[in-house]
């Protein structure tokens, strides 16, 4: 059984996934059982406005109904429709960025506002956002969506929140319970009651019968009609009767003084309905059910066995079987070999978690188990698991955010935090994600001034974070306050590490003697002192071929990234391997190795579409298409420059503007258009425009082939 949908979104493993604009919605957890009227009205609703708020009780379905309302209607937005679960957020400013990891956006390398990123993006679209589970983070989620309905008039937006919104116009609707059985119906027409068809779907192997028929109805009635309730009950037919069910229902609901029938209770009385269940099913675990229960609670979004074993364990007691007998009486839901529990089971463990005294204890086990898996990311990271680690960084994405959020609000875990956000920087750079490590970064620095090695290495990784923004001058300040903390603390490793990233973030802004000339400083400084797993040397001295190319030293700067490359594929690593490739392309195509530029870039593309990096398989594409157009394929140019325009729409400022890489691509369209003419060269970047993400990079990646069908 699996009683919603909240949290339930999954990223697919990232090598296999097709990279698209067409929506992100999961598979509907369950059946939906009834709730034909409002999905109707929900439809009439978001026809007649472009922002629909689903209200309610936790627990009565309203993320169930928005993402079947998201799937009939997906259709009639060109540009799909997106979910975005913002129930694990905490922190107001992180909305945006949810928002743009759900399009897979590339939407950290700039320093301008995230809203404005996205705003700019969607200003063409059409396409229905669903903005689940707002009510911890309702402000920012209206001020989001009001900018970004203002700016793209294709938007609608369809909201889920406990609580009203305050500040939006547009419709609302309440989502009510299902609709409750008078006690004395035939079998048939109970059958054709909602809450009773939910109670009967959800029980496993029950048929509902002239027998049972009264009590089933006597359940349905005394849970009010909530859905949420009505499930958690029904998983009970596994181990008792109905009758016995309704009598144990009854005795709970008579303890807290609700004997005799429900009725049509208000919004007070539901939310003790829903309570009430949870209890009597909380009741019904086993003390060390309940215990884990608890603990779990912790978690916000979901986690495996190991982060249940380590951060809810001890007392002697093994996770294992607990965690099986929470499965099984669907108070934790299995997804994709991991667990999480629904917001309104997580709150009330929460709740128990608080009276055992045990809530800071847990939320430190919990941020030390991340911790201990970021640094172990950081020390493996150049090795042949990089890979595993891109995709498990991924996986832990929801429970990282909140070890740090822990680290910022609760006084005295700053310093941890600071170790936590300088350990993740793959996940900051090599994921993309550098606006949100730069906002943990930014935070965590003042709140524990001491001086310790996290904190040199959270000072370097944020100049590295500000570098990759553009922000040049903020980037080589901050650099330099890490250095300056390296030199105190005798922390040599860390001292040439701010070197050479300060190296790179000159020569990325336009100073490439200078560069070139930091960089060589921190070659030198680390030379015999990096451990085989740093990744570190070669990252400054692939920087230093590039660097060598944008002086014109061309040979200087293909002998040095060919040795970074040999490198890297010695030790196994893939991330560092595909920038180096695509410098290698680069340089091969300026001093005519067609053939070598092509195998490159190739090679580059196939890395690069494992990581998701977007930016990187546009930049591989330009590539690809120049080296066609430099062996007279034109028609091959023209389709791949069709394809590497749509990817740019819809995932980037084309070429950043950096005139090297304009300049390559103009010159790739000149040759094209000659062969074929203006309009057989428009036909062919039409044709080319119209095929998927993973069509595209198929073509680009086998010379030989013809590019499927759209």
């Amino acid at each position: 059984m699996r009683p919603g949908v909240r949290g339930a979104v999954e990223r697919r493993p990232l090598a296999d996934a097709e990279i698209s604009f067409s929506g992100n919605l999961p598979a509907e957890p369950s059946r939906l059982v009834g709730r034909r009227r409002e999905l109707a009205q929900i439809r009439r609703l978001l026809i007649r406005s472009r922002l629909v708020t689903l209200t309610g009780v936790g627990g009565v379905g309203k993320s169930r109904l928005a993402l079947r309302v998201a799937h009939d209607l997906a259709p009639r937005f060109r540009d799909g429709a997106w979910l975005v679960e913002l129930g694990a957020l905490q922190d107001g400013a992180m909305v945006p960025h949810a928002v743009a990891d759900a399009f897979g956006r590339p939407h950290d390398r700039a320093a301008r506002p995230q809203l404005d990123n996205l705003a700019a993006f969607l200003a063409e679209r059409r396409l229905l956002l669903v903005l689940d589970g707002c009510e911890h983070v309702l402000e920012a989620a209206e001020r989001l969506a009001a900018r970004l309905m203002g700016s793209a008039l294709g938007l609608s937006v369809l909201a889920t929140s406990r609580q009203e919104p305050a500040l939006l116009k547009g419709e609302r609707m309440v989502v009510e319970p299902l609709p409750v059985p008078p006690c004395t119906a035939e079998t048939d027409r109970l059958l054709r009651n909602e809450s009773v068809a939910l109670f009967v779907d959800r029980a496993r192997d029950f048929e509902l019968t002239p027998g049972n028929a009264v009590a089933v109805a006597q359940v349905c009635r005394r849970l009010d009609g909530i859905p949420l309730a009505i499930e958690l009950a029904a998983v009970r037919m596994r181990e008792m009767p109905v009758e016995w069910l309704l009598t144990r229902l009854d005795d709970r609901f008579t303890v807290l003084g609700r004997a005799g029938e429900p009725g049509r209770p208000g919004g007070h009385d539901r939310h003790r309905t829903l309570r009430t269940t949870i209890g009597w099913s909380h009741e019904l675990c086993t003390p060390g059910e309940r215990l884990l229960w608890a603990r779990s609670s912790v978690f916000r979004g979901t986690f495996d066995r190991a982060a249940a074993e380590a951060v809810c364990g001890g007392d002697g007691t093994a996770t294992g079987p607990l965690l099986d007998g929470l499965v099984a009486k669907s108070i934790v839901l299995p997804e994709r070999g991991r667990f999480r529990l629904l917001d309104t089971l997580r709150e009330y463990g929460a709740w128990w978690l608080r009276e055992l005294g045990e809530e800071p204890a847990l939320r430190r086990r919990h941020r030390d188990h991340y911790l201990a898996l970021a640094e172990r990311c950081a020390r493996e990271w150049c090795g042949p698991a990089q890979l595993d680690w891109f995709r498990r960084l991924d996986e832990e994405y929801t429970e990282l955010q909140a070890a740090l959020d822990f680290c910022v609000t609760e006084p005295g875990e700053a310093a941890a935090g600071q170790a936590l956000a300088g350990a993740l920087w793959p996940l900051w750079i090599a994921r993309g994600l550098a606006g949100v490590g730069r906002r943990h970064l930014e935070r965590l620095l003042p709140l524990a001034p001491e001086p310790s090695a996290a904190r040199t290495r959270a000072w370097w990784v944020l100049g590295w974070v500000l570098g990759v923004q553009g922000e040049t001058a903020a980037a080589l300040e901050t650099l330099e306050l890490a250095g300056l903390s390296a030199v105190a603390r005798g922390q040599r490793a860390d001292l040439a590490r701010a070197a050479g990233l300060s190296g790179l973030v000159t020569m990325l802004a336009g100073d490439a003697e200078r560069g070139a000339e930091m960089l060589r400083e921190s070659l030198r400084s680390q030379d015999g002192g990096s451990g085989p797993g740093d990744i570190f040397p070669l990252l400054f001295k692939g920087s230093l071929g590039t660097a060598y190319g944008a002086l014109g030293r061309h040979d200087a700067a293909i002998d040095t990234l060919s040795s970074v490359r040999a490198a890297c594929v010695g030790r196994g690593e893939l991330w560092w391997r595909s920038h180096v490739d695509h410098g290698l392309a680069l340089e091969r195509l300026s001093t005519g190795a067609v053939g070598a530029a092509a195998e490159h870039a190739r090679a580059a593309l196939a890395v690069k579409r494992d990581f998701r990096d977007l930016v990187g398989i546009a930049l591989c594409v330009d590539i690809l298409a120049a080296t066609a157009a430099a062996a007279g394929q034109a028609g091959r140019a023209g389709l791949l420059h069709g394809a590497g325009e749509r990817i740019w729409e819809r995932h980037g400022v084309p070429r950043f503007g950096a005139p090297m890489f304009v300049t390559i691509h103009e010159e790739s369209v000149r040759r094209a258009r000659a062969v074929l003419g203006d309009e057989g060269y428009r036909r062919t970047v039409a044709e080319g425009a119209e095929l998927s993400l993973g069509s595209a990079i198929g073509y680009a990646l086998d010379h030989e082939s013809v590019p499927p069908a759209p």
